[in-house]
C-alpha cells in the first residue's frame, strides 16, 4: 500500500510538473462522414510528451487531474486552443468544425454557459462548427439541471454530443429528453465488431435508434479498413454516419 501510494503521488507531481510547464499539448483526429467520402472536421485529444508522463492512459491522468484540481484550467486551455485552431482552418478554407471532451468537474462550473460563449466569442469560429462532448455519467448525474444548461449552451449554438455511447447506464427514456444532436458509439463496440457479429448488430441498432431520434452519429476510433468495411457494407454510408479515423480510408 505504501509503495502504491507514493506511485500515485509521483504521478499526481508529475502532471502537475505537465500543466504547469505546458508540456501537454493536443492532437486532432478526423472526423470523417461516410456519405461524402470526406473530413468535415476534428475531435481535439489530449496528449503529452512521451519523456514526461510514460504508460500512463489518458483517462488515468484526466481523473487524477480532476482530483488534484487541475483538470478545469487545463480544460479552458484546450476548449479555447480547440476554437483558435478551427478558426484557423476556417481562414485557411479547409474543414472547421470542432469536437471537445468536457469532464464532470468543468460541467460542475457556475458560469459554464457564459464560460463557454466568452471562449467561442474571443476565438472567433462559428458555434455551430462547436461540439462539446460529454459522457453518459455527467448527462445522469442531475437529469433535469443538465437539460437546463444543455438548453442554454444550444441557444448560443453550440452542439452537443454524448460520448461513449453503449457502454454507460443512460435511460432510454431520458435520452429522448436531452437536446442532443449527436450520439458518439464507444471504440470498445468498434473494435468488437470485427470479431462478434452481435456486435454489429447492437451498433446497427444504436444507428437506428439515433436516427429515429434526429441525431447524427459518429463511430468512435475507427482504426482499421476491415472496421470501415463493416461500416460501409451494412449500409451506413449515408448523410448522418460520421466516423473518427486514425488515418485517411481509402474508397470501398
Amino acid at each position: 500500500m505504501s509503495i502504491r501510494i507514493k506511485e500515485h503521488l509521483s504521478i499526481e507531481n508529475r502532471i502537475k510538473k505537465a500543466a504547469n510547464d505546458n508540456k501537454f499539448v493536443i492532437h486532432y483526429q478526423p472526423i470523417y462522414e461516410m456519405g461524402i467520402g470526406r473530413i468535415v472536421g476534428a475531435e481535439a485529444l489530449l496528449r503529452w510528451h512521451p519523456s514526461d508522463i510514460l504508460n500512463i492512459p489518458v483517462e488515468q491522468v484526466i481523473s487524477i487531474a480532476g482530483d488534484i484540481e487541475v483538470i478545469v484550467p487545463m480544460g479552458e486551455w484546450i476548449f479555447r486552443s480547440a476554437c483558435g485552431q478551427a478558426m484557423s482552418w476556417k481562414n485557411a478554407g479547409l474543414p472547421s468544425c470542432i469536437s471537445v471532451n468536457f469532464s464532470v468537474h468543468e460541467f460542475k462550473k457556475s458560469d459554464l454557459v457564459a464560460h463557454v460563449k466568452r471562449i467561442v466569442e474571443e476565438t472567433g469560429p462559428d458555434p455551430c462548427c462547436v461540439n462539446l462532448e460529454i459522457t453518459e455519467s455527467v448527462i445522469m448525474h442531475d437529469v433535469d439541471a443538465t437539460i437546463a444548461i444543455l438548453n442554454k449552451l444550444k441557444d448560443v449554438g453550440i452542439k452537443i454530443s454524448v460520448d461513449d455511447f453503449g457502454t454507460g447506464y443512460s435511460s432510454l427514456s431520458h435520452l429522448r429528453r436531452f437536446p442532443f444532436d449527436a450520439l458518439k458509439i464507444a471504440q470498445d463496440l468498434i473494435k468488437d465488431m470485427t470479431i462478434n457479429s452481435n456486435t454489429t448488430e447492437v451498433v446497427e441498432a444504436i444507428i437506428s435508434l439515433a436516427h429515429s431520434l434526429k441525431l447524427k452519429v459518429v463511430a468512435e476510433w475507427v482504426e482499421t479498413e476491415e472496421q470501415f468495411r463493416i461500416l460501409c457494407e451494412q449500409g451506413w454510408t449515408n448523410s448522418r454516419v460520421f466516423c473518427t479515423v486514425r488515418q485517411f480510408p481509402r474508397p470501398m
